[in-house]
């Protein structure tokens, strides 16, 4: 039952389209090598996604219904491998089965099973559960026995950590099962050893692929602080008492009050007050209460990290110790009949919203709108609905909604002035703003630039060359080398038949990027038009000297160019 309702909740999501990562991830690993030596989004090590997209490839190819099929059929393994780990924590097939049905429909696993680029937190949650589920059975039982447990235990530990690095903070579970669990009650560090070797070998792997880990914006400690603690303050109210709101929420702004703060950091306090008082009386108990504290403290902003400040995919696998929690809770009532009231309120209510949000996944534009609705401060939200719309072919819309979302952040047009926007970027008011709205860690100029890029764009393609003008310059005030507002620049000002500033641009595009054939191939086009053949065909060879794998394209336009002169 647990199972089919944990399919019947997402059947819906099979429908759905690939977008934002998906695009990356679909068909792009085309050896088992490249699994295990590229690195994960340009940004992690994550090589055990890689090679499940890797596998599907050659089986679904481009069709996102395999690829929806899969998250869902993990989502009802971790349920069942759930219900498991529950019976053999609290010995209890009425909790055991609570916790599994309430896991089926939790609102914070919504984007894990119904976006294909959840792939990463439903294999991380499957193979955490399983690594519990092995742990316990191995602290409670005898020698040999527990050596193929903890062997078990091992295996899923190290397969979650290659899913997602946020399952590290699991690691001090390890020990505190053979302290709480095993007959003895003792530290065994032969049976952590193997957990801690693992543990230096990912990290190994790690350092060996991506040499140099990411480097997120430096903010205050105390703008740390206070998203530290909001940050908390909203996992838990998605946890145990969801709303619409939260389902789709990336910026901390409703929860930057002081109350708020404040309850985040009483919310983490309590919940390491209670492992200590229940570790001896209920240690199951404190262990799912610590599992879920564990699963928190990575993401709760309290050191520097980039990225979404807030997303609720990253509380999936802290959500496996509040399913715990609940169903203990529930089944702890004094009542049958209580009992039987909470689990179907729960029940009730975490459905609806389920089925609610799940329907807002089925692509780009329906996300993004249900997000400016939940979260209507949202820059990331306005910015990826215009590319939502962009891709739907509303280009007209998207020019509108970038506009505004500009006019939105700057609090006013004044943003068409270059100078307007480069000192909004050195006030600390702005700043602080562009912080609270974002709900990205990231560079607030970079996220303003590269708006401003697209902005120019669509204006450029509806011939609006001075407010493409405007826009590109804005852009490279505050990125001198990027080389697409360069690119954007030398289009409007050849537009307006200044071909030698708008080569010059083109020029410089190239000496930033001097490996990107397509630069090349916009300079030899300008060039052409400008009725400078012998110019264009240099700008190819040039090109075909320095670029790699596009050198095909290069020398096409070649051959192009050399017909066109043999003709008289």
């Amino acid at each position: 039952m647990v199972c089919f309702l944990a399919a019947l909740v997402y059947f819906h999501s099979l429908s759905g389209h690939a977008f934002w990562d998906d695009l990356q991830l679909i068909q792009h690993y085309r050896s088992l090598r490249q699994c295990f030596t590229e690195p994960f989004l340009s940004a992690y090590y994550r090589p055990v996604v890689a090679l499940s997209f890797y596998m599907e490839g050659g089986i679904w190819h481009n069709a996102a219904f395999g690829y929806h099929l899969t998250n869902l059929l993990l989502h009802v393994l971790t349920a069942a491998a759930l219900i498991g780990t529950l019976r053999c924590a609290f010995h209890s097939r009425r909790i055991a089965l609570l916790g599994g049905l309430l896991y089926a429909v939790q609102p914070a696993q919504i984007s894990t099973v119904a976006w294909i680029g959840g792939r990463t937190d439903a294999l991380c949650e499957l193979f955490a559960t399983l690594f519990l589920w092995a742990l316990l059975g191995a602290a409670r039982s005898g020698a040999r026995r527990r050596f193929l447990l903890l062997a078990a235990a091992w295996m899923a530990f190290f397969a979650a950590i290659l899913t997602k690095e946020q399952a590290f903070a699991l690691l001090p579970l390890v020990p505190l099962a053979f302290l709480w669990f095993s007959s003895e009650q003792r530290l065994d560090w032969r049976a952590v050893a193997p957990f801690l070797v693992g543990s230096g070998l990912y990290l190994a792997m790690w350092h060996a692929v991506i040499p140099v880990f990411l480097r997120p914006p430096v903010y205050p400690w105390s703008y740390r602080l206070a998203l530290g603690g909001a940050t908390v303050s909203y996992y838990t109210h998605l946890l145990v008492a969801p709303s619409p709101a939260t389902l789709f929420m990336v910026t901390a702004r409703p929860f930057a009050g002081w109350s708020w703060i404040l309850a985040g950091y009483g919310a983490l306090a309590l919940g390491w007050l209670g492992v200590w008082k229940w570790r001896r009386t209920r240690p199951a108990l404190a262990w799912f209460l610590l599992m879920a504290l564990l699963g928190i403290l990575p993401v709760a902003n309290l050191v520097p990290a980039s990225g979404q400040a807030l997303s609720a995919y990253r509380a999936g696998l802290a959500g496996l110790g509040v399913v715990a929690l609940l169903a203990y809770a529930v089944g702890s009532l004094p009542r049958v009949r209580w009992q039987l009231a909470a689990a179907s309120l729960l029940l009730v209510w975490y459905g609806s919203l389920t089925c609610w949000g799940e329907a807002q996944w089925q692509d780009a534009l329906h996300v993004t709108r249900a997000g400016m609705q939940c979260d209507p401060e949202s820059y990331f939200y306005r910015e990826y609905h215009t590319y939502a719309l962009l891709d739907a072919g509303q280009t007209q819309q998207a020019l509108s909604e970038t506009d505004a979302l500009l006019d939105r952040t700057f609090q006013g047009r004044d943003w068409r002035d270059a100078d307007v926007v480069a000192s909004a970027l050195q006030a600390p008011s702005f700043l602080a703003r562009m912080a609270a709205i974002d709900g990205a860690l990231s560079s607030p100029a970079a996220q303003i630039a590269k708006t401003l890029i697209v902005d120019g764009k669509l204006h450029l393609d509806a011939h609006h060359y001075a407010e493409a003008g405007q826009a590109f310059t804005a852009a490279l005030r505050l990125n001198s080398a990027d080389p697409n507002s360069h690119v954007g620049l030398g289009h409007v000002l050849t537009a307006e038949g200044d071909w030698q500033d708008g080569l010059r641009h083109y020029r410089e595009a190239i000496h930033l990027q001097p490996a990107t054939a397509f630069y090349y191939l916009v300079l030899a086009n300008a060039e052409w038009r400008h009725r400078d053949r012998e110019a264009a065909l240099s700008t190819l060879q040039d090109g075909y000297d320095r670029v790699g794998q596009q050198k095909p394209l290069l020398s096409q336009w070649m051959r192009k160019i050399e017909n066109a002169q043999a003709r008289p």
